[in-house]
């Protein structure tokens, strides 16, 4: 049978000094199980990998700090305990074999003052040494904006003009971000909305943007000439789009744009339309 020996070591301690000292065991330290948010495992030689990302080690544990959360001197207690239980759990007997990265928007000065020869290795990193083991401080806030650091900038959370900066790096490289539009709406609603308030209308087209969010900003009339008839009704429903403009606008402005094929159907959606309120009026 096993034999558990810190709780008999707490009781004997507890009889022989529990006059003058308190003694508890078998603290929990946090939720179980333990988790760390990120473990990077490059599979190409690290220097060919972009900025910041050439900075990893061949296992990088990596910490996320939410877009509320400062990295604080609790935030490199956690990523070193997670650092040790890993190095226990994998074996691995030198600790420059684990490199530790922090990632948040904001680091507070107690986070840096465990950190020894902290040294700058370009905009938005820093290198230094916990414990042993390699940690980089990735500061969301000063990360340039690139293809490669689009992903970690997403999470970003702070300055809203550091956020325009986001979403107009996102419109000008769409073509190659377009999948990411649905998280940069999600988390970045409001730069969103300022960045494309600053824009021309003309320009919107093609976008697969929120149309009700770009709604909200600019009159519908005007969306339905810049961004084209057929995707408003798709976004909003044509019903919604004819008690905005009215019947006969619809009309005018489909014409004038929809090929001969999309017209009959468009003329379909609208009987359909006026057939199913008919008969909504008729059940009432």
């Amino acid at each position: 049978m096993a034999i558990y020996w810190h709780p008999l070591l707490a009781q004997f301690l507890r009889q022989a000094l529990g006059d003058c000292i308190r003694i508890d065991d078998s603290i929990p330290l946090g939720e179980m199980p333990l988790e760390m948010d990120l473990l990077f495992h490059p599979t190409v030689p690290i220097e060919s990998l972009p900025y910041p990302f050439n900075h990893l080690g061949p296992q990088t544990l990596g910490e996320l700090k939410g877009a509320d959360d400062s990295a604080d001197w609790a935030a490199l207690a956690q990523i070193e305990s997670y650092a040790c239980l890993y190095q226990r759990q994998q074996k691995i007997t030198h600790r420059e074999e684990i490199t530790l990265w922090v990632i948040a928007s904001q680091f507070s000065d107690s986070f840096f003052a465990y950190i020894q020869d902290l040294t700058p290795m370009g905009d938005g990193v820093q290198r230094g040494t916990l414990a042993g083991f390699p940690i980089y401080a990735i500061d969301l806030e000063t990360l340039p904006l690139t293809g490669a650091t689009f992903p970690l900038l997403l999470v970003y959370k702070g300055n809203i003009e550091r956020e325009k900066e986001i979403a107009q790096f996102f419109i000008a490289h769409y073509q190659e971000l377009g999948e990411l539009s649905f998280f940069l709406e999600l988390l970045h609603p409001q730069a969103l909305k300022e960045v494309l308030r600053e824009m021309n209308l003309d320009s919107l087209r093609g976008y697969d943007f929120d149309l009700p969010a770009i709604l909200d900003l600019f009159e519908t009339q005007k969306i339905i000439q810049n961004i084209g008839l057929d995707k408003v009704i798709q976004t909003i429903g044509l019903k919604e789009v004819i008690q905005t403009i009215g019947l006969k606008e619809v009309i005018q402005t489909a014409l004038s744009s929809l090929t001969d094929e999309e017209k009959d159907t468009l003329i379909e959606q609208i009987r359909q339309s006026q057939s199913n309120g008919e008969k909504e009026k008729v059940d009432s």
